[in-house]
């Protein structure tokens, strides 16, 4: 009898043991992602507010476009971060037929996302955690918020930074009320008037403030706090493209309002110059001290 008892109470221990390791496996899973989607596959992204006109981007040739409502580059840095919601991690789940959609924020929900064809809805934020119900399909989930990005209905944040992002044609026309550069042919520039031109690479440098400039932030333009300042712009062609900038500041940032978005750029206050003027090079120090020194020197002699 001690034998038969001491059997079932190892059969009693081990079958504990099992448990253990299956509940301890259960809770150290991962808590699952808000889709099954590849990130990286996405192609298309909608951004929908209610009352509002939805923002609509597209990925062609392996670059973010906006595609509505305006058609500019895209910042693939910001958009990752809407990407990012296919893999994001959550704590909780519900199914949706066993909640109240109408206390949890999500009937309606208070704006969605879609990447592809699935469709993200979101809902107000729990108290305790501050996290924020997500419906999926038939499931809400529990979350901790997205960026930034993910939450706004500007889609200014989604502008590309640089005035001239990789694949933008080359520009062909820079335009201010004192200058303009234009390429007459493939490799001839015209500048008017010509005491603004001070050669090749006077030219070239120009060029290249703009296809390097990048603004520290972008903003919606409101036209109850910002106004442009008097006569005070420039235009830019590239490809068969033309886009006009309003200079609405100059200090302590420069802030340039590009028409056709309606967007605001702040750029460093360098780029009042840099990108404006075509700067005469800087002159090389010996040769300033030699043509100082050298009347001098004949002067002693005579």
């Amino acid at each position: 009898m001690k034998r038969k008892h001491l059997n079932l109470l190892l059969l009693v221990v081990v079958a504990a043991l099992v448990i253990a390791v299956v509940l301890s496996d259960e809770e150290e899973a991962p808590p699952p992602p808000l889709t099954n989607l590849d990130s990286e596959a996405v192609t298309k992204i909608s951004i929908e507010y209610p009352e509002q006109a939805a923002i609509r981007l597209e990925k062609q040739d392996s670059q973010w476009q906006i595609v509505e409502p305006v058609r500019v580059i895209a910042d693939p840095v910001e958009v990752g971060a809407l990407t990012a919601l296919a893999y994001r991690e959550t704590s909780l789940s519900y199914p949706a037929a066993e909640v109240d959609l109408e206390r949890l924020g999500l009937k309606p929900p208070q704006w969605s996302i879609q990447l592809d064809d699935t469709t993200l809805h979101f809902g107000n934020k729990e108290p305790l955690q501050d996290r924020r119900y997500i419906q999926v399909g038939e499931t809400v989930f529990l979350a901790n918020d997205p960026p930034s990005t993910a939450l706004d209905a500007d889609y200014s944040d989604l502008v590309h930074p640089k005035l001239m992002p990789e694949g933008t044609p080359e520009i062909t026309l820079i335009e201010t009320p004192d200058v303009k550069l234009e390429q007459s042919n493939d490799v001839q520039w015209q500048v008017t008037p010509a005491s603004a031109d001070h050669g090749p690479d006077a030219r070239a440098k120009l060029l290249a403030h703009w296809e390097n400039a990048r603004s520290l932030w972008r903003t919606r333009f409101d036209p109850a706090t910002e106004e442009q300042i008097d006569n005070d712009f420039i235009r830019v062609r590239f490809g068969d493209r033309e886009v006009e900038y309003l200079v609405l500041q100059r200090d302590p940032q420069l802030k340039l309002l590009r028409t056709d978005l309606d967007v605001v750029y702040t750029l460093a206050p360098k780029y009042g110059i840099d990108l404006f003027e075509i700067q005469k090079p800087p002159q090389d120090p010996k040769v300033g001290e030699n043509s100082v020194k050298a009347p001098v020197e004949n002067a002693e002699q005579e």
